[in-house]
């Protein structure tokens, strides 16, 4: 990363320092959670930061009564010195927007897994998920 930006504020310039001091992974990590973000602010209204995303998200309907399993990662990564913010988006995270997914379906759920944002931390999770949707759709048939 280059240096600091000139419209950058004191706060984000630090806020990028105390990146950048961080591992490989952490940064990226960080990088994800700050998509959104405004001024180094946590803002769960803006969604993930990926406006085609987000889009796709707001635009995806419903999904009637077809089987559905959401999985929403347990644990989070915070920016040293955002630990509350983050702690604060992540319970909207979980209680709201990934919540808001599973009612697409009327029979959807949400599994909150031990895991970071890659639910691929708990496998288990993922295959017990997908089996009982393959089972789902097969008891329909």
């Amino acid at each position: 990363m280059g240096g600091p930006v000139p419209s950058q504020s004191s706060s984000e310039r630090e806020i990028l320092a105390k990146l950048n001091a961080q591992p490989t992974a952490l940064r990226t990590d960080a990088e994800q959670t700050c998509a959104a973000t405004e001024g180094g602010r946590l803002v769960p209204t803006l969604g993930t930061g990926n406006p085609e995303l987000d889009d796709a998200a707001r635009n995806a309907g419903s999904l009637d009564d077809r089987p559905l399993v959401v999985l929403t990662a347990g644990r989070y990564w915070a920016p040293p010195g955002l630990e509350k913010q983050a702690a604060d988006y992540h319970e909207i995270w979980i209680h709201q927007l990934q919540a808001s997914l599973a009612q697409l379906s009327r029979r959807g759920r949400q599994v909150v897994v031990d895991a970071h944002h890659d639910v691929s931390e708990a496998p288990d999770a993922l295959v017990t998920a997908t089996q009982e949707v393959v089972h789902d759709v097969r008891r329909e048939k």
